[in-house]
């Protein structure tokens, strides 16, 4: 626990939150969650593309992953553009593509992400596709449009007969508009989970005919089965997890990609001790545009300022904004003009937006910004732009022409730390490279932020490119390189770092700057751990059917039951939260004779703690319950019950052979004692379960289920009590599903957390978080 005396801030809420060392550090725009990823390519980042865009030609020739994990790909017919800070543009042709051989992470449990834009809204266009493997239907997910305006996910695996539809928007898909789409499975649940701009669309159970699922193909922009199906628009960003996203984890990675295509605000709202506290902030601005045509000069980076320890005060909302990265100069496949990069805030402070670049037409100076841009290479001598005090340098300067009438090369984006450097003249030098960036660890890993944009590169004599000039600290966008048979394009800054693009190279085509990076604003302030009080309780199994005689079904057993009264959390840190299913009653006597055993219910987990899901009763003829949380009950005849977990449940109770007579199904182990045995004679109860109080409420949870012709535990069933479904009467009685799980969080005082449905009102002076809906979900303390 932390020990700390006076005023200071305690939490807060905004962005995405993460624990780094003794810090609470909040991240504007969200950081990408990273557990799980197996595969992010991303057009707008410089590493994930080959962005040299060789002579004549846009054309991509690979993608990288940058996630790690080296699951790169190959590019067909594909262009990259500077459009929307970087796309893939596919062009509606069966050779337009990107392919991927295999994603061998992913084992059950997947997500998938993709930011995309149709050019224009018509039938069975494939966007991406996930294959299984081979098969007369081998596809994984495959995301397609119609002209309807429909968005569908369609899920199968090898031997299905028909596709499953997964639908992620009904009649509204616009052409022209930017998208957010993520499909999550959850292989536990079997359930399907569909996103659009981070809402939740559809929750759907659809089952694959295998439970172990791997990607052997992923291919954007077609997929299979095309026909004429080829995508034509434009992809941004394209993610795979092996896991199931949470819908905050969802929220998270929109918030973290939107500022390439809007405007950036939020809020940041402290908890204090005392009246005021204090953070430190660090602030950076949008970087400007590369310059573009002839040499054009590198954009000048994100204004920066950091302040050590700002005071706010408590329970007071600040509102923020990011700038978005300049756009480049460019002229090539898609045409935009440069801008300016975006001023960042952060309450009363301003950070400046960088400077854009010059270009071969005006301007062909630099613009003045937080950092200035610097000066085109075309033409006579051009000066960069200037820098604001305190938060920038001024952008290098254009070479003059060489006796020869050659141009002269441009001048470097400024940087936070230092100048862009001037351009020299005529063609046999390097441009200018962009000025330095300042180095901060207030993430939690040191990087270099507001580093300059190189400038362009001209060169008329040379066959192989004369390089451009190198980005300031490795984070300025690389300028484009200039020869007479090779021009290249300008780097994009790296995203979040407030740096400036490269400029265009000069001859040869294409002349195209890149983009400015968007800014960040980072606050972080001495964490403080506290204790919690839990309650989890998984989902309740499934009781068992009749038979096809006179034989009843046995009581599901209750979901595992874990209460800690004292739990330390870390403040700060993620911990993922899964709310049990309950699992499915046994219908009618099918398959004949024997009856249908339940489904067991999910397992519900918050942090390490998991509390293991109830066991389903047997069927009525012979057929045992099984284990779990607690166990389920035995089915009519001669069947034992399955076993609980020690500290969780009990056994489900037994039932005897008593020939051909009426038997009864036996009792679902519960929370707090073991299912009844039946016999011909004895109906059976389930396992009592444990009154408890963490709501403010006395509730009854984790009872089991009662045996078929039983009297059930208490009256209709409770949903969110890990109740055991109670079993089927004979002669193909159905059983009853058991109940959902809980998640229950409690700490004394005000709202510290964040996560599920907050209550402060049930336990006077506690905050209470109750995680209700099934499936994963997360809590940050």
């Amino acid at each position: 626990m932390s020990q700390h005396i006076g005023s200071r801030t305690i939490t807060a809420t905004g962005g995405s939150i993460k624990r780094v060392g003794n810090y609470r550090v909040h991240t504007f725009p969200s950081e990408i969650v990273t557990d799980g990823l197996v595969l992010h390519i991303d057009a707008g980042h410089p590493d994930s593309h080959d962005y040299k865009n060789l002579s004549g030609s846009s054309s991509l020739g690979s993608v990288n992953d940058i996630s790690g994990f080296g699951n790169n790909g190959t590019a067909d017919d594909t262009d990259y553009i500077q459009e929307d800070k970087g796309a893939f543009k596919f062009a509606s042709t069966d050779t337009s593509k990107i392919d991927i051989d295999s994603v061998p992470q992913v084992t059950g449990d997947y997500t998938i992400e993709i930011w995309f834009k149709s050019t224009s809204v018509v039938s069975h266009k494939n966007i991406c596709d996930m294959n299984f493997q081979t098969g007369s239907y081998n596809t994984g997910p495959r995301l397609e449009q119609n002209s309807s305006g429909n968005l569908n996910w369609l899920v199968g695996n090898a031997g299905d007969t028909s596709y499953m539809g997964v639908e992620a928007k009904t009649n509204g898909l616009a052409s022209g508009t930017i998208y957010h789409c993520v499909l999550v499975y959850n292989s536990q649940t079997k359930r399907f989970t569909s996103y659009l701009d981070a809402s939740e669309h559809l929750q759907v159970d659809k089952i694959h005919s295998d439970d172990i699922v791997s990607f052997d193909d992923v291919t954007l922009g077609t997929g299979f089965n095309a026909g004429s199906r080829y995508f034509d628009g434009n992809i941004y960003s394209f993610k795979i997890y092996n896991r199931t996203l949470s819908a905050a984890e969802v929220a998270q990675n929109y918030d973290a990609l939107k500022i390439r295509f809007q405007s950036y605000s939020n809020t940041f709202t402290p908890t204090c001790a005392g009246t005021e506290g204090k953070v430190e902030v660090l602030c950076v601005a949008g970087g400007g545009g590369g310059g573009r045509q002839h040499a054009g000069g590198g954009g000048g980076a994100g204004g920066l300022l950091y302040n050590s320890g700002f005071s706010l005060t408590n329970n007071s909302a600040v509102s923020l904004t990011v700038g978005q990265g300049g756009l480049a100069g460019s002229t090539d496949v898609f045409s935009q003009s440069m801008t300016n990069g975006g001023n960042s805030t952060f309450s009363t402070i301003t950070a400046t937006g960088g400077g854009k670049g010059g270009e071969e037409n005006s301007p062909r100076n630099g613009t003045a910004g937080g950092s200035g841009g610097g000066g085109s290479g075309y033409s006579t001598a051009t000066t960069g732009g200037a820098g604001t005090s305190g938060q920038g340098n001024a952008g290098g300067g254009g070479g003059t022409p060489s006796a020869d009438n050659t141009y002269g090369q441009a001048g470097g984006g400024g940087g936070a730390g230092g100048a862009g450097g001037d351009g020299p003249e005529g063609s046999n030098n390097p441009p200018g490279n962009g000025g330095a960036g300042l180095a901060y660890d207030i993430s939690g890993e040191l990087k270099f932020y507001a580093g300059g944009g190189g400038g362009g590169s001209w060169d008329t004599t040379s066959g192989n490119a004369n390089p451009g000039g190198l980005g300031g600290s490795g984070v300025g966008g690389k300028g484009g390189a200039g020869g007479s048979n090779h021009g290249f394009s300008g780097q994009n800054g790296v995203p979040n770092t407030g740096s400036g693009g490269g400029g265009s190279s000069g001859s040869a085509q294409p002349r195209s700057g890149g983009n400015g990076a968007n800014g960040t604003v980072i606050v972080r302030y001495p964490a403080s751990d506290y204790n919690v009080e839990v309650l989890l309780v998984a989902g309740g199994g499934g009781g068992g059917s009749g038979s096809q005689y006179a034989y009843s079904g046995g009581g599901g057993g209750a979901g595992g039951f874990i209460y800690k009264s004292k739990t330390t959390v870390i403040s700060g840190q993620n911990m993922k939260v899964a709310v049990g299913r309950g699992g499915g009653g046994g219908s009618g006597y099918n398959p004949a004779p024997f009856g249908d055993t339940g489904k067991e219910g999910s397992n519900s987990r918050f942090g390490n703690l998991i509390a293991i899901a109830g066991g389903a009763g047997g069927a009525g003829l012979d057929r045992d319950g099984t284990s779990g949380g607690s166990g389920g009950g035995g089915g009519g005849r001669a069947s034992a019950g399955g076993s609980g977990v020690a500290g969780q449940g009990f056994a489900g109770g037994n039932s005897s052979d008593h020939g051909d007579t009426t038997t009864y199904g036996a009792g679902g182990g519960g929370a707090a004692s073991a299912g009844e045995n039946a016999s011909n004679t004895t109906t059976a109860s389930g396992g009592a379960g444990i009154l408890n109080s963490i709501t403010g409420s006395a509730i009854t949870y984790a009872q089991g289920g009662a045996g078929g012709s039983g009297s059930s535990p208490s009256g209709t069933p409770v949903d969110n009590t890990g109740q055991g479904g109670r079993g089927g009467v004979g002669n193909g009685g159905g059983g009853a599903d058991g109940t959902h799980g809980i998640v229950v969080v409690v700490y004394k005082g005000p709202q510290r957390g964040t996560g599920g449905t907050v209550d402060t009102t049930s336990r006077p002076g506690y905050t209470i978080h109750k995680f209700t809906t099934f499936g994963v979900d997360t809590f940050i303390p």
